[in-house]
């Protein structure tokens, strides 16, 4: 965005999403990226998505929209985020994937590239800024694990929502 360097970026989301050594909820993580699209001057020329798990419903439902300042937030349901979907979102957008690891909690992570080719084990990998990390990583997104990322660690997280935004 506009050659911005990306810890400028981080902490400022940081502090537009209250967040604290306990993290940030979904929501407060949507309105410090609406309020950085707002003062940065983005969010006139933006669309912004945000891809929610919600057992309770179909796919493809939009559960509603919110006004966020000049911004439009579309909330919609998928409850199976797979690597095709991340990749149509990740053609024209900005991606933003929130994950869970168990007994740890909620992540978000920003997709930074991905390889079409499957790996041997029917994975693909995909490279992510990870602010653990500091740096951009590799994963691998395993879609027959309910879509989890494999970090070279071995650590694994679920892949929970996905927020998209783009020029309009």
């Amino acid at each position: 965005m506009g050659g911005r360097n990306i810890t400028v970026v981080i902490d400022r989301l940081r502090n537009l999403s209250r967040t604290d050594e306990n993290g940030t909820t979904l929501w407060n993580f949507t309105i410090g990226v609406s309020k950085y699209l707002n003062e940065t001057g983005y969010s006139t020329n933006f669309t912004f998505k945000v891809f929610v798990f919600e057992p309770g419903e179909n796919d493809s439902v939009v559960l509603g929209n919110r006004s966020i300042r000049n911004l439009t937030v579309t909330y919609i349901v998928d409850n199976d985020i797979n690597f095709t979907e991340v990749i149509r979102e990740a053609r024209t957008e900005t991606v933003i994937l929130v994950i869970n690891f168990p007994g740890v909690g909620f992540h978000a992570v920003a997709l930074d590239d991905y390889n079409t080719a499957p790996n041997p084990d029917g994975t693909h990998t995909i490279s992510i800024m990870d602010t653990r990390f500091g740096r951009v990583v590799n994963v691998s997104l395993d879609d027959s694990l309910g879509t989890s990322l494999i970090y070279p660690t071995n650590e694994t997280a679920a892949l929970w929502h996905m927020i998209s935004f783009s020029p309009r």
